[in-house]
């Protein structure tokens, strides 16, 4: 009878999360933001073509909004500090170029994440991380840059820190990009050996996107709980919310397999 209570309430929370996900809200942005918005409707109006102000938003943003880069990060500390890395320096100008109506798709990789924005059916490459060189443009060169992304790997110099391998490169969307940055501070937590926190912020990060990232750590922190030291109700609430974290992504997950 208690399993049963208990499958039952992991599928109702889970429901419950999954309509969450529906209406999920955006990052909270300070009322600085609108100043800048107003700065940069400004210097629309004053460039003389979409190419020409694209130029110069990239440069604004790096001026203005991005200061220092940050490894462990959030979108709200960027918001806040300045300081960036590339997935919240990636979601700052995805923000940007939906107000401003610039198609655009935001890319996934493995181990990056980069804009591909269109103007007048010519494609420019973001690298948002990147403020001297960070726009890109050019058939060719965008597709080898690509190709890089695609294919790199980056230096392994620390043990013991969770690292996803499996490859990844699609496109994703703000909401998708709100549950990575949840995802990042449930990896960092991690890392940090707080299993707890790290299991309450996948939970979030699987409310907002679906990703075989979160699975894989979610199964990673589900054998970090049954070997930790925790108390046995904490590590019972943590399993369940890990149930609920792969209850939310596996139909999903499973629908897009080949």
């Amino acid at each position: 009878m208690n399993m049963l209570r208990s499958i039952v309430m992991v599928l109702f929370s889970a429901a419950l999360l999954r309509a969450q996900a529906q209406v999920a809200h955006e990052p909270a942005l300070p009322a600085s933001w609108k100043e800048h918005l107003t700065a940069l409707e400004y210097i629309r109006s004053r460039s003389a073509n979409e190419q020409v102000f694209l130029k110069k938003l990239f440069s604004y943003v790096h001026r203005h909004l991005l200061r220092e880069f940050t490894e462990e990060v959030s979108f709200d500390q960027t918001i806040s500090t300045g300081n960036y890395n590339c997935l919240t320096a990636t979601t700052t100008f995805a923000l940007l170029l939906r107000h401003f109506g610039i198609s655009h798709e935001v890319v996934e990789t493995t181990y990056h994440i980069f804009i591909l924005a269109r103007l007048n059916g010519k494609v420019w490459l973001m690298e948002t991380t990147d403020a001297g060189r960070g726009l890109i443009r050019g058939e060719k060169v965008v597709f080898r840059q690509m190709e890089n992304y695609r294919h790199f790997v980056p230096a392994q110099g620390k043990e013991h820190v969770y690292v996803f391998r499996k490859n990844i490169f699609n496109t994703t969307s703000i909401t998708g990009l709100r549950g990575l940055d949840f995802y990042n501070q449930a990896v960092y937590a991690y890392n940090r050996r707080d299993i707890k926190k790290s299991v309450y912020l996948l939970q979030q990060a699987a409310v907002y996107y679906h990703s075989p990232r979160i699975q894989e750590l979610a199964g990673l922190l589900w054998i970090s709980v049954q070997e930790s030291q925790l108390n046995e109700l904490l590590k019972n609430e943590l399993t369940r919310r890990l149930a609920i974290v792969r209850n939310i992504s596996a139909p999903l997950l499973a629908s897009s397999a080949p």
